[in-house]
């Protein structure tokens, strides 16, 4: 028995609850499309943690994995303040962490351009562990640049570390920006 009325339309569907969400969907993307038009450039990236990870997040994550780091790492752990970057950290660690936090490393096309924005905030003078991998020698990681650059040029095997090597995450979805 037909009401009068497309199937789309009835409220016992749902689809009436979901019309606002439906049109917002849809003025965005004609938004988008606007801005592209004049001009304006639209960048997709996901966000960037603010701050590198501090080694209270880092013992956190240690605590509640019961993954154990070698005598080297845990001495930098112990040594440096809680709100410090952790550092001594491998790529398998970094990777790891983020993984536990719900999140993921950075591309190196994503942290160069929140550091070419100016919007990179620092705590340490490290080397920031990347998901980029190197081509050559095959399986080594990037890492991008100490306080004040925005150089992405230094080149590591995934489980080494040391005192200048640390990482900060990204987000797993992309956020919408508009570039100047």
């Amino acid at each position: 028995m037909g009401t009068g009325m497309p199937t789309w339309v009835r409220h016992q569907s749902g689809l009436v609850g979901r019309l606002p969400l439906l049109l917002l969907a849809v003025l965005a993307g004609l938004a988008g499309l606007l801005l592209l038009r004049a001009g304006a450039g639209l960048s997709l990236s996901a966000p960037l943690d603010p701050y590198e990870v501090t080694n209270r997040q880092f013992r956190q994550f240690l605590q509640a994995t019961g993954l154990a780091m070698p005598e080297e790492g845990r001495t930098a752990l112990r040594g440096g303040a809680d709100e410090d970057p952790v550092v001594n950290v491998s790529w398998n660690e970094a990777d790891a962490y983020c993984r536990w936090a719900g999140k993921r490393l950075p591309t190196k096309e994503e942290w160069q351009a929140v550091c070419h924005l100016g919007q990179l905030q620092k705590r340490g003078d490290i080397w920031e562990w990347t998901a980029t991998p190197v081509s050559d020698p095959a399986g080594w990681k990037l890492l991008c640049g100490p306080r004040g650059t925005c150089d992405c040029s230094h080149q590591y095997h995934p489980t080494w570390r040391n005192m200048v090597k640390g990482f900060r995450c990204a987000g797993t979805l992309p956020v919408a920006r508009l570039l100047p």
